[in-house]
């Protein structure tokens, strides 16, 4: 049998990495590449560096550019999808993003419509106000969930948010598609040198880093122990003087990074969805401190494979356990990856979306 014909829709950047959405987006098309015939629509200008960095990264599928949503507007971009849609005749549609729906208006009755949502985008706007911070969204939870009954499957990436969108639109529509975070499990060293924290620029990395180095880190600071920043967040943030952060910058190999980083820390405190840093340290085998925020979905595993703070008294307390017990860290990191090796595999998370590639449409769905 033929492979099914499936195209990817995004307004992500996602070979250029460097945040945790784009390397969502790049996981599943990788995976996609190697079980499907995929194309790769982007909404943005024909980007020269996307298919030299397809071929580094891997990626064997097809790439068009719709153009720039600033200088094309949303009525040429559903004419120049429906055109494609017409030539290709895909099997199934991905549209990355709730906010590209209005692109269903250009997709076959025929083709199937799944919806990658990230997270649900009117509980990340709640939690964004109540740190004051502006939200940029007018999608209200009504709305929002309206417009996932459109679609023939929505995409969850983690447990709170699937179990929020199957009780609205059913379980039969409903996939649980988490980030495939599984990766070679690092060795501890016995002494901590290094607390890291991986992240891009975005304004929640931001504030978390202000508050904890602020509020935590002046607990937690010890000689011979530093906090590694690493990723676009360096750039953006500039550490004080004298107070042992240094910022590493943004690289490719994110191996690299993990290998050096002793205790991972996620202290954000506003946004929704899954957070890309606190599952990668799972797949690392690393032991995290995390804010409940950064936990968000994986709660349950709080104090056996991470330990999990509310407030900067309880993180600076959890950073001290660890810095001066390997035995603790050891523990951590091992139930993080027994969790990782189960639950974050590419075939583990995979697993729902490939099924539900290959099952026809069904009767009486959109279209």
């Amino acid at each position: 049998m033929a492979p099914r014909k499936v195209v990817l829709v995004t307004p992500a950047d996602f070979w250029e990495l460097g945040a945790g959405a784009r390397v969502h987006v790049l996981a599943m098309a990788r995976y996609l590449t190697e079980i499907t015939e995929l194309t790769t629509v982007y909404l943005g200008a024909n980007d020269k560096s996307a298919r030299p960095m397809f071929a580094h990264l891997g990626l064997r599928c097809g790439f068009v550019a719709l153009g720039d949503p600033r200088q094309v507007t949303r009525d040429e971009c559903v004419r120049r999808f429906a055109q494609l849609c017409a030539a290709r005749q895909f099997d199934v549609c991905i549209v990355d993003r709730v906010e590209l729906s209005y692109l269903l208006a250009a997709v076959p009755p025929t083709t199937k419509t799944i919806l990658n949502t990230h997270d649900i985008v009117s509980d990340a706007a709640d939690s964004m106000r109540k740190f004051g911070a502006a939200t940029g969204n007018e999608l209200d939870a009504a709305r929002e969930f309206a417009i996932f009954a459109l679609y023939d499957a929505v995409m969850a990436i983690q447990e709170y948010d699937y179990d929020k969108i199957r009780a609205r639109i059913g379980a039969d529509r409903t996939l649980l598609v988490p980030y495939p975070a599984l990766s070679a499990k690092l060795e501890l060293r016995p002494a901590v040198r290094r607390i890291g924290f991986v992240a891009s620029a975005w304004k929640a990395n931001i504030d978390g880093i202000d508050w904890f180095a602020a509020e935590v880190w002046p607990r937690a600071l010890r000689s011979g122990v530093e906090l590694g920043l690493y990723g676009w967040i360096g750039d953006h943030w500039k550490a004080p003087p004298d107070r042992g952060i240094l910022a590493h910058g943004f690289r490719l190999d994110l191996e690299s990074i993990y290998r050096g980083i002793d205790i991972v820390i996620n202290p954000v405190r506003y946004g929704a969805g899954l957070k890309v840093k606190t599952a990668e340290a799972l797949g690392h085998g690393l032991p995290l401190v995390t804010s409940r925020e950064g936990a968000r979905g994986l709660e349950a595993l709080a104090g056996r494979a991470f330990l999990m703070a509310d407030d900067a008294a309880e993180f600076a307390a959890g950073l001290d356990r660890l810095i001066g017990d390997f035995g603790a860290r050891k523990v951590l990191g091992d139930a993080g990856y027994e969790y990782a090796r189960r639950h974050l595999s590419p075939e583990a998370c995979y697993g729902p979306l490939v099924r539900e590639i290959g099952r026809p449409k069904r009767a009486g769905a959109r279209g």
